[in-house]
């Protein structure tokens, strides 16, 4: 899926705005800005057009809750295209152009069964996310796969996790081992079959 376009129309501190994304086909788009540009606004608002405008939301501040307005243009590498707005409710939240009612799950083809935490996780980084990554990625020790992965998924420490799940599974079981806890129950498992036999 490419996003062609958000128009941000009643979000956040946006109104009437258009984030044109149509150029190019490389598929990586990086917005940038001074602090408060309204950088972290757009993010929410790109996964509020995907997978709907929340409950609560901090967004409302300048718009009504019932007044959030976004719209998309979105197209499938196939040439499909989608253009629509979503508005601020539980149910029959995306409209066509013209206003009438979309199917709810009408950009579910698009999304190509990406859910909305999997899309922040990988699709969505902030500022913060990135900082972390690059943490990651200087204390993983030479190991860039894993820390890519931590970064990306955003379990932070992937290294000092996976070391803590080792030395568990050391305590639990050695190869060639007597006192490891699994060693002991698989010998008593011998003995027992050896006297039932």
């Amino acid at each position: 899926m490419k996003i062609l376009e958000l128009r941000l129309t009643a979000f956040g501190p946006f109104t009437d705005r258009v984030v044109n994304l149509s150029a190019g086909n490389h598929g990586l788009h990086v917005i940038f800005g001074p602090n408060e540009a309204g950088k972290s606004s757009a993010l929410r608002a790109l996964h509020s057009l995907l997978y709907g405008i929340p409950g609560q939301t901090s967004d409302a501040f300048l718009h009504p809750y019932e007044g959030l307005r976004l719209g998309g243009h979105l197209r499938l590498s196939a040439g499909d295209e989608i253009e629509f707005i979503r508005r601020k409710g539980n149910k029959g939240t995306l409209r066509a152009l013209d206003g009438t009612r979309l199917d709810d799950r009408a950009l579910d083809r698009f999304l190509c069964g990406v859910g909305h935490d999997q899309f922040q996780m990988f699709w969505g980084i902030d500022h913060a996310r990135l900082v972390q990554g690059g943490k990651d990625i200087l204390e993983g020790h030479g190991d860039l796969g894993e820390s890519l992965f931590a970064a990306g998924s955003g379990a932070s420490h992937l290294g000092s996790i996976r070391r803590k799940l080792d030395e568990e599974a050391e305590t639990l079981f050695a190869p060639r081992g007597h006192k490891s806890v699994i060693n002991q129950g698989i010998g008593q498992l011998r003995d027992i079959n050896s006297v039932q036999r």
